[in-house]
């Protein structure tokens, strides 16, 4: 079983690495 620090980790994992995903596709949309 995780516990909450290991979920929260876990997130803040997904939301950096799909914000991150989001300003690579804003950035090279402006490139282009």
């Amino acid at each position: 079983m995780l516990n909450g620090k290991d979920v929260f980790k876990g997130l803040l994992v997904e939301v950096a690495s799909v914000s991150l995903f989001l300003f690579f596709i804003l950035f090279f949309s402006k490139v282009m």
